[in-house]
């Protein structure tokens, strides 16, 4: 209920009616060991296999060049009583407490690179240089790197999105289909 609701480990303790900390090493403990189990199923899969099982739309736009797309995310948590912690983790953008993660996905849709945890002050080029996602060979991303690129010889492509416009909700005609 924790991952799925996103519901609060006092919230979980009120429901089961047990307390707080056993809520809390329980969920701990779980976490670890989910951790143990599925770490082995985030692997990177060889590129023919990649290439023989690439979408079409990916193929047509793209042709064998694309082996993973990037993403970096925010998780909130709560806010740590320590005051460096409290520092390192605090988000301007989402103004919380954030740990940052950046995945890698492939064109088929499974994740094949989870970094470790950073804090949310860390920026997203900060998390990519040091990650270890580059040693991969991967090639695809979703913000300017242009200076992080010239010494790799990684091609890198970056989606384009509607311009001119404000918000996509605010766009006039019938909404386009999507190709994948």
């Amino acid at each position: 209920m924790k991952l799925k609701l996103d519901m609060p480990l006092k919230g979980l303790a009120f429901r089961i009616g047990v307390s707080l900390s056993t809520v809390s090493r329980v969920f701990s403990s779980w976490m670890i060991a989910l951790d143990v189990r599925l770490s082995p199923v985030v692997s990177w899969p060889d590129r023919e296999d990649l290439w023989r099982t690439m979408p079409q739309c990916f193929q047509d736009s793209f042709g064998k060049k694309v082996t993973v797309i990037i993403h970096c995310f925010e998780v909130f948590i709560n806010r740590p009583s320590g005051l460096y912690a409290r520092a390192q983790t605090f988000s301007s953008y989402k103004n919380h407490n954030t740990v940052k993660v950046l995945i890698g996905i492939t064109p088929q849709g499974s994740i094949s690179f989870v970094s470790k945890a950073w804090g949310g002050r860390t920026s997203d080029k900060f998390l990519t240089e040091n990650c270890g996602i580059l040693k991969n060979n991967y090639t695809t991303r979703r913000f300017s790197l242009s200076r992080l690129w010239i010494n790799h010889t990684r091609k890198s492509y970056v989606p384009s999105g509607p311009t001119g416009y404000s918000s996509i909700h605010k766009r006039k005609g019938p909404a386009r289909p999507s190709r994948c």
